[in-house]
């Protein structure tokens, strides 16, 4: 029984390990048949800040399919926890604290034009570099995507297949939380809690 009060803490670490690489679209499918700011309103959990952001970056046409020139769209989705390790180094204490320009600069360094599923990802490793292939965000920066299947346990199994995100201009690797949430309006898929916005 003397070990019993550290069994309770490793299990919460050992949970919130297990939880940061995961966001609940609510949809065993990941379809959700809604535009991707109204799927966004429907998980305040995850997406209060990154929406408010949008608004600010005044982009919600983007998001709701309306804009001419991108009708679907792919967004790397920045969750509430990233932006909040954005934005307490700045000392911005709420959304409307950062400049309308810094916010459109910053989402749509995460948006690439048209529908992008993981399938359509090449195949690669992240090191050495291989394989996958470089985007261009409508922000102009280029971020590189891979795709692999990952190894567990001992004899390293082979896993599910993730999908991997590295920028070209931070040269840090992301991983993607959940991907191919697919809305009306376009794909979202989640950059990890770990994710400070705006590295990509």
């Amino acid at each position: 029984m003397k070990h019993f009060k550290y069994i309770i803490p490793l299990f919460i670490i050992l949970i919130s390990c297990q939880e940061k690489n995961f966001i609940d679209t609510g949809n065993v499918t990941g379809i959700v048949d809604k535009t991707m700011l109204d799927y966004m309103k429907s998980d305040s959990y995850n997406w209060d800040s990154t929406i408010l952001v949008i608004k600010r970056a005044n982009l919600e046409s983007l998001f709701e399919g309306t804009d001419p020139d991108y009708p679907q769209i792919t967004f790397f989705g920045p969750t509430n926890l990233s932006i909040l390790r954005y934005m307490l180094p700045k000392g911005y204490k709420k959304v409307d604290d950062i400049p309308e320009n810094e916010c459109k600069d910053l989402i749509l360094r995460h948006v690439l034009e048209g529908r992008l599923m993981k399938e359509d990802v090449p195949d690669g490793v992240g090191n050495p570099k291989q394989g996958g292939k470089n985007y261009t965000s409508l922000g102009g920066n280029e971020i590189w995507l891979y795709k692999k299947k990952d190894g567990f346990g001992p004899f390293d199994v082979e896993g599910p297949t993730h999908l991997y995100l590295e920028s070209i201009d931070f040269m840090k690797p992301w991983d993607i939380a959940s991907a191919n949430i697919q809305t009306n309006t376009g794909i979202v898929h989640s950059m990890e809690y770990a994710y400070v916005f705006g590295e990509i």
